[in-house]
């Protein structure tokens, strides 16, 4: 995953975030190449675990171009990753899709480099 995903113990529970500028192209919900590689990868750890998971989506707060506000695109690009998991064979039962939009930033007053890294999608393992 390098760069482009990290993974953090909180409270909540293993949260691996994965940087949306690495794994969908600008104001798409389309998973890239790249994106189908990883997530194909990272699944065959997820379905080893009994957990469920809660896959959020985060955007920073421009106005999206495509999309009527910053909640679809991130609520979008959450369940195309939760879509991919079902897909490949993971119980759809075990899966909770949220959207933040620009909610949750991981920076508030960001530099571009910043603004980029509060775009995306986070995948919870549960405890």
């Amino acid at each position: 995953m390098g760069d482009d995903a990290n993974i953090n113990v909180e409270e909540k529970g293993v949260v691996v975030s994965f940087k949306a500028s690495a794994y969908f192209k600008t104001d798409s919900a389309k998973l890239n190449a790249k994106a189908v590689k990883e997530m194909t990868r990272f699944s065959k750890l997820i379905f080893l675990l009994p957990n469920k998971i809660q896959i959020e989506g985060h955007t920073e707060k421009s106005q999206p171009k495509n999309w009527d506000s910053t909640w679809e695109l991130a609520g979008a690009r959450a369940s195309k990753i939760a879509r991919f998991f079902i897909e490949n064979g993971l119980d759809p039962t075990k899966i909770t899709v949220k959207s933040f939009g620009s909610t949750r930033p991981r920076f508030r007053e960001a530099s571009p480099t910043q603004k980029s890294l509060n775009n995306r999608v986070e995948v919870v393992v549960l405890p």
